[in-house]
């Protein structure tokens, strides 16, 4: 379990990783080269599933995604604002469950402000996308049965997308 508020990472390549981890990121400034801060899998004790909860950050990468929740990560994320990701998504998401609450994505100079894949559950609400340069929201595989491309076939995933301001 963590508890991190007011940290400052710059000048760095990499940023934050939390493989099977639960608790808080809050008030932080993160701005490196590639991901920001990458969640993988869930804390559990017994059979409850803990939150990772990401609160009020200033997120910008060059590269990299601000946010990313992969391999069953339980996340909620709030009143953060992510920018940069110019190979990349503001937030990706696979095979886990996301919350994502009044946080502002954009300018994301690579791909979506949100991209889903895998078996997902998202809400969306009262967020700011804006200034991708993909699809703002995408849920699914990029090149599925295109030919020279090896992705994995489709999944079931879906979001509830509410109250949001798509620019």
């Amino acid at each position: 379990y963590i508890d991190m508020d007011n940290i400052d990472i710059s000048q760095n390549s990499y940023g934050i990783l939390l493989k099977s981890s639960s608790g808080s990121l809050t008030n932080s400034e993160i701005d490196v080269k590639c991901n920001a801060i990458d969640t993988n899998s869930l804390k559990t004790t017994g059979s409850i599933e803990h939150v990772l909860t990401v609160s009020n950050n200033l997120i910008t990468t060059a590269e990299g995604a601000g946010l990313t929740a992969y391999d069953g990560a339980n996340v909620y994320a709030d009143g953060n604002t992510l920018s940069g990701a110019t190979e990349g998504s503001g937030v990706g998401i696979r095979s886990s469950t996301v919350e994502l609450h009044r946080n502002t994505i954009g300018p994301i100079g690579g791909w979506n402000g949100i991209w889903i894949y895998g078996t997902s559950d998202v809400v969306a609400e009262n967020n700011t996308i804006q200034d991708t340069g993909k699809e703002p929201v995408l849920i699914g595989e990029y090149h599925f049965q295109d030919q020279g491309w090896q992705v994995p076939a489709p999944t079931a995933a879906r979001i509830y997308l509410a109250n949001n301001n798509i620019s």
